[in-house]
């Protein structure tokens, strides 16, 4: 077994909490969640949809050494606080000031997870790189992530998320980047903040918690780019690097080519040009690699060793991954962007299926949730960026998606349908050799139950069941 990441007297320390039944254990990790409980894991009982209280021997019996809790009742090792939220961020704060890792924090409307991953391949090429997991971006993903960091780490990088005002600057006042990235604005979680330009400001709060020195990294082709700018004057911050297409920018997009087999274009970084390739898909991913480019040069790694690194990444699960589904004559391709959706994702994802080499292109659109008062028109307007790219076919799933539905012409009506039981076979059903077919829609709309099962199907035709 390696180096303890924490100790019971160290967790005390950290939360000022009571140590009973126990105290010499250690963890080698945390969880919050009985069912991902591993061996030797702290278990945080949070008090969130669920009582975590309620789990902890659920989580002892799955190998947790110890429980932090606010209730003394219940089984085994544990530490005792007055408030396990609160002790959960006392200890995140603990494992930042006892590390000398350069932190790193992404938010914005798009494209978090898949800056958050590349920069963690680019920077493990240096040493050992910590990351958050998944999406856990909110008020418990954050600290939960920051707390697991191991003192060893070179680099660690944080995903910050939102869906309502006030919520970004105290979770970056946790981390203190080194280094803050703001990906493009988009009209996400419009629900919460009534326009574009809250959600730009809530998203530039971010630099708000930025450590003394530290360097944002900026869209300079986002509609909110002098807006955030000024954001980062009215910070303090004085160190700013630019990414986009526009003329100056740090890291310039010179072109862009996308297809099944990958990526690659020209960047201009410092005055010279940049071969960039990666083993991704979609015209997006120019600014996702730029942006990182841009972080790791603030960090001091050359530029060839960050483009040689970026021949390692590979997008997250559920955002464009490309899959192939076998059929009794050929082969389909899915495209699985399902994880989530705003309009400007929505319209990229598009994009990114109209540049296929299909015989046809096909989409399973779900609803995007959060929209707020526009929300039928905004799913309205996806059908210019459709006919753009001469889709055969798209399925609508959702209420909300009804009103794009509508708006379609009848030969590219394939289905609609409010929620998603039984579409998956449907659609396989309906493929044919050479097709491309898109999966995406917000979370909680289900379509990415729908590439799953997809997945399974193609897994049974390939074992022949």
């Amino acid at each position: 077994m390696g180096q303890a990441l924490w100790t019971a007297d160290e967790l005390a320390a950290a939360t000022g909490g009571t140590l009973v039944a126990g105290k010499n254990w250690q963890v080698q990790g945390i969880c919050i969640d009985s069912r991902n409980a591993n061996t030797d894991d702290l278990f945080v009982a949070l008090e969130v949809e669920r009582d975590g209280h309620d789990f902890v021997q659920s989580a002892l019996d799955a190998g947790a050494a110890a429980s932090l809790v606010a209730n003394g009742n219940v089984p085994g090792a544990k530490l005792v606080v007055k408030n396990t939220q609160s002790a959960l961020e006392q200890v995140a704060i603990a494992a930042r000031k006892r590390s000398n890792a350069s932190r790193i924090a992404v938010t914005g409307s798009v494209g978090k997870t898949s800056v958050k991953d590349a920069l963690a391949i680019i920077f493990s090429q240096d040493g050992a790189t910590h990351k958050s997991v998944k999406s856990y971006n909110n008020q418990w993903g954050v600290p939960l992530s920051l707390a697991r960091m191991p003192v060893s780490s070179k680099y660690g990088v944080f995903e910050i998320g939102t869906s309502s005002p006030g919520e970004i600057a105290p979770l970056c006042g946790l981390v203190r980047p080194d280094i803050g990235i703001i990906t493009r604005i988009a009209e996400a979680h419009l629900a919460g903040f009534g326009s574009v330009t809250e959600i730009a400001l809530e998203k530039a709060s971010l630099l708000a918690g930025m450590g003394e020195g530290g360097t944002a990294i900026l869209p300079a082709d986002d509609a909110c780019f002098d807006l955030l700018q000024q954001q980062a004057g009215y910070f303090s911050v004085q160190n700013i690097m630019t990414f986009g297409r526009a003329d100056g920018c740090t890291v310039q997009i010179l072109n862009w080519n996308t297809g099944l087999d990958g990526s690659d274009g020209l960047f201009l970084v410092n005055g010279k040009q940049l071969q960039i390739k990666a083993p991704v898909t979609g015209m997006h991913w120019a600014e996702i690699l730029a942006a990182s480019m841009c972080a790791a040069l603030a960090a001091e790694l050359a530029p060839d060793v960050i483009a040689s690194a970026m021949q390692l990444i590979k997008p997250p699960s559920g955002r464009g991954g490309l899959v192939t589904l076998p059929l009794v004559n050929g082969s389909a391709v899915l495209m699985d962007d399902s994880y989530n959706a705003n309009p400007t994702s929505m319209t990229a994802a598009l994009d990114t299926l109209s540049r296929m080499p299909a015989k046809r292109k096909l989409a399973v659109l779900g609803q995007m949730l959060e929209l707020g008062a526009e929300e039928r028109r905004l799913h309205a307007e996806l059908s210019w960026p459709i006919e753009q790219a001469k889709l055969a076919k798209v399925w609508c799933v959702g209420e909300l998606m009804r009103a794009l539905h509508q708006k379609l012409p009848a030969q590219r009506q394939a289905a609609m349908s409010d929620d998603v039981d039984g579409l998956a076979a449907d659609i396989y059903a309906e493929l044919q050799d050479g097709d491309v077919v898109l999966v995406k829609g917000s979370n909680g709309s289900g379509v990415h139950k729908i590439a799953t099962q997809l997945q399974q199907i193609a897994k049974a035709q390939k074992s022949g069941k």
